[in-house]
């Protein structure tokens, strides 16, 4: 079933002929029924606001909905991050600056949200738009990306990551909105597929009781 997923949406992909590069675990089983602090962080001028929020909105709701997932929430509404100069607040600027200066979500920066979060993992949705080359079938392209980390680890589970060359027809704001709200459904599908535990796993961790009472002397 996950091969037909996977066709799928390769051929959804391929009528863009820009294809998402999509890196990670396959097995998540060590990272079930986490709380999962996402952050958002935009640097795209020609994407209007309430698409923005749409699309942070629609990864909220999608992530929530996971089976695996125990609860999903924007790290910036978290109580102690709506006080402006408070610890938590602080901390947030300076990951997400320096995720905006860097492109690197910096695990000295990350660790210390965990505790103030109560969060063992954090979800990233980064949209970055920029000019594009003059090989560019347009002016602009843009990057969006789908990070999963541990905040403990600073490994990275899961990204999907796409960088998109836009055609001149697809520079005008409706056109640019519909297309950046596709593509983040698409890649939030990809995800929810994705972010499971194998069925071998999962037999081999209920025939372990059995093996051990196997052990026992009777």
């Amino acid at each position: 079933m996950r091969f037909i997923h996977i066709i799928g949406f390769i051929l959804l992909c391929l009528s863009s002929c820009q294809l998402p590069v999509i890196t990670g675990k396959n097995n998540f089983f060590d990272y079930r029924n986490e709380r999962v602090a996402i952050i958002g962080f935009k640097a795209a001028d020609s994407v209007p606001e309430n698409v923005w929020d749409g699309m942070l909105n629609t990864a909220r709701q999608q992530i929530q909905d996971h089976p695996e997932v125990n609860q999903a929430f924007f790290a910036k509404d978290a109580p102690a991050a709506r006080v402006p100069e408070s610890n938590l607040a602080v901390r947030l600027q300076r990951f997400t600056t320096t995720l905006a200066l860097t492109g690197i979500a910096d695990r000295d920066l990350a660790l210390p949200l965990q505790e103030d979060l109560d969060a063992n993992l954090l979800f990233l949705l980064q949209l970055e738009d920029y000019p594009c080359s003059k090989d560019c079938p347009g002016k602009r392209q843009f990057l969006m990306r789908l990070k999963l980390l541990d905040f403990q680890s600073d490994e990275t589970l899961y990204q999907a990551r796409l960088n998109y060359q836009l055609n001149k027809d697809e520079e005008e704001t409706q056109a640019l909105s519909e297309l950046i709200t596709n593509w983040n459904g698409r890649l939030l599908n990809r995800w929810a597929a994705d972010f499971k535990t194998p069925w071998h796993r999962w037999r081999y961790e209920n025939l372990k009781p059995l093996a051990a009472n196997a052990g026992k002397p009777e």
